[in-house]
């Protein structure tokens, strides 16, 4: 999956008229690790060595370096 493919997946999602899902846009960002089944809510959009990713537990980077 590209940026490009989750920003136009929340576009559709977002402008859906027939299906405003607010509860949705709300919530908490979850990260699920399929094979596993455990699932992550502390992430956060990060710059690392300069490239975009969607990380969790984050919190273990130093603010200063990210």
């Amino acid at each position: 999956m590209t940026w490009l493919d989750l920003y136009n997946l929340l576009h559709k999602k977002a402008n859906d008229v027939h299906n405003l899902d607010s509860t949705l846009w709300s919530s908490q960002i979850t990260v699920h690790d399929a094979p596993t089944g455990t699932e992550y809510s502390d992430c956060n959009i990060l710059d690392i060595e300069g490239k975009t990713v969607l990380a969790y537990n984050y919190n273990n980077f130093d603010d200063e370096e990210h």
